[in-house]
């Protein structure tokens, strides 16, 4: 699973950079490895009157409000729940504690819309699981709307 995503990346001249670690299942959870590196947050929601399935990432240390996303998404907060944890697999490929960007080249029915925090652009580089929770791989926030692209899913960019 993890060379699927190293190909993907290669195949499409995305520079990125490697960091073996311990397994990590949640961004809380830095191990030494990433200390002082930025980590994104990848959550799965869905929308429970259309059954849309939304993947929204934002850096580690920041907390999501619903409300400022629903709101982006045009729709009040209690349709966001997240999606559960039977269903993650099925969705985007990884078990919970595996989940990325990078499992978009998993979701090959294009079921996943994904919502990207605007202020990750800030960021030089960005930490993600590569289909695999023992490694991260860093990659410049503008590559990672490039990977979002090829995979040929939607991004909507918005202030979280």
């Amino acid at each position: 699973m993890r060379e699927k995503v190293l190909s993907f990346l290669e195949l499409h001249g995305i520079p990125y950079r490697i960091v073996e670690h311990p397994a990590t299942f949640r961004v809380e959870e830095h191990p030494a490895e990433l200390a002082g590196l930025s980590v994104a947050k990848n959550l799965l929601l869905r929308d429970t009157k259309t059954r849309q399935i939304y993947m929204v990432i934002l850096i580690g240390e920041k907390k999501l409000d619903v409300r400022l996303l629903a709101d982006a998404l045009g729709m009040s907060k209690s349709r966001l729940t997240f999606v559960k944890y039977d269903d993650v697999e099925a969705t985007v490929g990884v078990k919970p504690g595996h989940v990325s960007v990078l499992n978009l080249l998993n979701d090959e029915a294009k079921d996943v819309q994904v919502v990207f925090d605007t202020a990750l652009l800030k960021y030089e580089e960005i930490g993600f699981h590569p289909n695999v929770n023992t490694a991260s791989v860093f990659i410049k926030p503008e590559d990672v709307l490039r990977v979002i692209g090829t995979t040929g899913h939607d991004v909507l960019e918005v202030s979280l």
